[in-house]
């Protein structure tokens, strides 16, 4: 494996670990314990931080040391726009397009993930809930713009990563939006499944207060 490989390799690791809070916002880390962490050599680390740090991932602090950056809103309500229109004009395409078996398999998503709350498994809620939203791009061969808004929405992802933390969070009133998205979906009602999806992408905002309540330490 080439050096780029490798510096690919920790580049996509660190940033996994970073968007799903496995390194918190504001915690202080070394290139050796990343050398550690990924038992890959030092320079490939050493470059995959560079650009973890032009991304805004991380934050180099002379005479102090690297830091985990902390999670900005101004960025997360930046994505969460973009996507919001983006995601309202590819479900009123799905409409037209869909078929009963692509209906049936968004239902069973749905299903799965209320079985997952009633067991109290919020993270393969969460799970599902990507799978949930991929679907449309799926759906309407949109799957490169999917791709480019997961990079667009690193700060939006590492929030949503925050709520799974937040003690007594509302996961049932997300599963509800869900059915009635797919009721929507399933009636071919474009205006009011646009704007299910408006409301639903609301909810980041909608739960800043709770979320910030419980870990105001990990923002900007």
């Amino acid at each position: 494996m080439t050096i780029a490989s490798y510096k690919d390799e920790a580049y996509h690791i660190i940033k996994e670990k970073i968007i799903r809070l496995e390194l918190l916002p504001g915690e202080k880390i070394s290139r050796k314990q990343f050398v550690s962490m990924l038992d890959i050599g030092d320079t490939p680390v050493r470059e995959a931080i560079l650009q973890l740090k032009r991304e805004g991932l991380l934050v180099i602090r002379p005479q102090s040391g690297t830091f985990i950056s902390k999670i900005n809103m101004q960025q997360v309500r930046e994505a969460k726009f973009v996507r919001e229109k983006l995601e309202s004009a590819i479900v009123v395409e799905a409409v037209g397009i869909i078929d009963d078996a692509q209906i049936e398999s968004l239902r069973q998503i749905v299903e799965m993930q209320e079985i997952y709350l009633k067991n109290g498994n919020s993270e393969k809620f969460f799970e599902l809930d990507e799978e949930f939203h991929q679907f449309f791009y799926l759906v309407t061969d949109k799957t490169h713009v999917y791709t480019w808004l997961l990079d667009l929405n690193v700060h939006l992802n590492r929030y949503r990563h925050l709520t799974l933390k937040v003690k007594d969070f509302d996961w049932m009133n997300i599963l509800q939006q869900h059915w009635d998205i797919y009721e929507a979906l399933k009636a071919k009602d474009a205006d009011l499944i646009a704007n299910l999806v408006s409301r639903h992408l609301d909810l980041v905002d909608e739960n800043y207060e709770a979320v910030y309540g419980e870990f105001h330490e990990y923002f900007d």
